[in-house]
């Protein structure tokens, strides 16, 4: 068998492993849930809440730890190259090999650099330019947008 479709096998061995805890978890978590409703209509839909909370927990548990653990090996990465006296920076707008061992190729693709302007320091500069208050008042209120908050979700585990 070729290296390649080894490590492909290897990796989706993986997955399904995961793929099989996480299945057999939704199952046992599923048959907890009991309804407090009498009609057919308000237990499917607390039934489905109830599913929906379940794959959330599951979901953020597992994107948790292995997001952390990827940003992680990400760093991890870095520092290897780094160590090889490799630039870890890649180069922008374009993706770069930074190190390849018999096994896997490391790349990075980094976008092309883009400009900011902080609105603080538009102000200011505006202002030593002679631009007058109010003028910059009025601009300002005509640019601005409501931007909506970030939302939180979170699910927990009821003691009982």
């Amino acid at each position: 068998m070729k290296q390649g479709t080894k490590v492909h096998l290897l990796l989706a061995n993986v997955v399904h492993d995961i793929d099989t805890t996480f299945t057999n978890a939704h199952k046992d978590l599923t048959a907890m849930f009991t309804s407090t409703n009498r009609g057919n209509e308000g237990v499917s839909h607390e039934a489905s809440a109830h599913e929906a909370m379940l794959e959330y927990v599951l979901h953020k548990l597992i994107s948790g730890i292995y997001g952390k653990k990827t940003d992680e090996a990400k760093k991890r990465l870095d520092l290897c190259a780094s160590g090889m006296d490799i630039d870890p920076d890649g180069v922008e707008g374009q993706t770069t090999l930074i190190y390849e061992s018999n096994v896997f190729s490391f790349t990075k693709r980094r976008n092309k650099n883009t400009k900011v302007v902080a609105t603080k320091d538009l102000i200011t500069h505006l202002s030593r330019l002679g631009v007058e208050k109010s003028v910059m008042d009025k601009a300002i209120g005509l640019a601005e947008k409501d931007k909506h908050g970030n939302t939180y979700y979170d699910v927990n585990v009821l003691a009982g």
